[in-house]
């Protein structure tokens, strides 16, 4: 297959995963899912693209902005594995006024089927806690001014003292 084909793919799939036009997204779901692909999200695990189906209603309907990623940089494909690193946008529809932008990792995991094509049996989105707490202000400004100058500041200087006192107790 040519190299430069599969790219164009991944990132047609891509670019549909991450749409919230459901024809779009059911089109993914239909052609490049397995039946029993599950879907492991910080919120919740699934299986089966009937419930991924599901959870892409519930969260186009609850939160109204895509994600965003640039589709050439932003997209990592080996043959096996897509790496895509989004930007989601948390804002509710119920309080259009709140907005965090969190950074997250999605991983697409391909497998052979028996038709010779790759199809993705497992996406897995990931949020780190850094990026939580950098999304929301007030937490973020506690967070860096307080918690990591403060508690893990001392906690490091004092795990140095206790390490070196130890070794000159034991000389």
């Amino acid at each position: 297959m040519d190299p430069n084909y599969s790219d164009q793919i991944i990132l047609e799939i891509v670019r549909d995963l991450f749409s919230y036009d459901e024809a779009a997204h059911k089109r993914v779901l239909d052609h490049y899912f397995t039946d029993d692909a599950v879907l492991s999200h910080p919120f919740l695990t699934v299986d089966g693209t009937h419930n991924i189906r599901k959870v892409f209603r519930v969260w186009t309907t609850f939160n109204q902005q895509e994600p965003e990623f640039k589709i050439k940089e932003d997209v990592v494909f080996d043959g096996v594995t897509a790496v895509i690193s989004v930007k989601q946008h948390l804002r509710p529809s119920i309080f259009p006024l709140i907005h965090f932008v969190v950074p997250a990792i999605t991983t697409l995991r391909f497998r052979q089927e028996s038709d010779k094509l790759l199809y993705i049996y497992r996406q897995e989105d990931n949020w780190t806690l850094e990026g939580l707490i950098q999304s929301v202000p007030l937490v973020n400004w506690f967070y860096e001014n307080l918690i990591r100058k403060l508690v893990v500041g001392r906690l490091i200087i004092g795990t140095g003292s206790l390490i070196s006192s130890a070794k000159s107790y034991i000389k």
